[in-house]
């Protein structure tokens, strides 16, 4: 998925998991507390939790220059 061309963020992209059995139940069990269909969303959810704040360009241009 290397591409000079900016992606849309809001795409989706399929992608096949192989995760432990007590982590599909614990990700069921979510998705019954939550009230969702699909495991995708639990999933997606939780991954938007590790990303860090994504950091403007000109912002970080200006940071260099403060320091």
């Amino acid at each position: 998925m290397e591409s000079n061309e900016q992606t849309n963020p809001q795409e989706k992209v399929l992608v096949t998991l192989e995760l432990p059995r007590d982590v599909v139940d614990w990700i069921d069990g979510l998705k019954a507390q939550l009230g969702f269909r699909g495991r995708g969303v639990i999933v997606a959810q939780l991954l938007r939790e590790l990303i860090p704040p994504l950091v403007d360009e000109d912002d970080q241009s200006d940071a260099g220059k403060a320091a």
